[in-house]
């Protein structure tokens, strides 16, 4: 296959191409470390549920209070990982392919940027908020019962923030899911489009996970940890898709491996 430079003011070169490429390698590989980081941010919520009912409530508090405390912190290191992956790595892969391909490249890099700057703030803001909430709502800080309580109950604003930030990471990922679609066209790899449509999967239930680990940590502050029970089914789900997310990447970074390897043989002409 051989694609023609288009006429632009920035001119195509193979080494721009390659330099994507590999940075889209590169942000694919990282995410499916990632996407592991998620499998045990969920694994560690769902080990809540032994906790539910035992005979030692005493033992059932300090439980739960461990699951939830795990699930939430590994949840905070995998936004970090992958925020950090999508500015190192991916958003400059888009930008260099972008160079190429302007036309057909530029609307997906913009809706990955939009999705994953304002996500990136919003989720990473919600995330220290709750942190600093749930540090200083302690009784060896705070003695006032009721203030405690009124910080418990004020958690619920900067988890709306987080899942209003969830829905700007969803764009982030319409736009990596049509991204690849437009490269599967330019390049001429059916299975880079059938793997944006798995990314997308991924992404909806990455989004899933990030509400209800939110939900469920104010369902056990505030609500009662009966909410964390109704999340089950979702959290099951996530668990799966995750692992699924773990191999899709990994399918993404073979295909990206292998058209780099074709374009430094001569075999695909860019």
């Amino acid at each position: 296959m051989t694609q023609q430079a288009p006429s632009s003011s920035q001119p195509l070169t193979r080494d721009t191409v390659l330099a994507g490429l590999k940075s889209l390698g590169t942000a694919t590989f990282l995410q499916a470390i990632g996407a592991v980081l998620v499998v045990i941010a969920a694994v560690a919520l769902l080990a809540v549920l032994p906790f539910y009912g035992p005979a030692s409530p005493a033992i059932a508090v300090v439980g739960m209070a461990q699951s939830v405390a795990a699930g939430l912190s590994w949840f905070i290191v995998a936004v970090i990982f992958i925020t950090i992956i999508n500015y190192s790595y991916l958003l400059p892969s888009a930008t260099q392919l972008t160079m190429w391909k302007p036309a057909e490249l530029s609307e997906s890099s913009r809706l990955m940027k939009i999705g994953y700057l304002a996500g990136s703030i919003l989720v990473l803001i919600a995330l220290f908020v709750i942190t600093i909430i749930n540090a200083i709502n302690d009784p060896d800080i705070i003695e006032d019962y009721k203030l405690r309580e009124d910080l418990a109950k004020g958690l619920i604003w900067p988890i709306i923030v987080g899942v209003v930030g969830s829905a700007f990471f969803f764009v982030g990922w319409i736009g990596i899911c049509v991204f690849l679609h437009e490269l599967r066209e330019l390049f001429d790899t059916p299975v880079l489009s059938k793997l944006g449509i798995l990314v997308l999967v991924y992404g909806l239930v990455f989004v899933i996970l990030k509400a209800s680990l939110l939900i469920a940590y104010y369902g056990y502050t505030v609500a009662g940890s009966s909410i964390i029970f109704a999340l089950q089914p979702t959290l099951l789900l996530a668990l799966l898709i995750a692992i699924l997310g773990t191999v899709t990447w990994t399918l993404i970074y073979t295909e990206t491996a292998s058209l780099r390897k074709k374009i430094l043989s001569g075999t695909l002409q860019v």
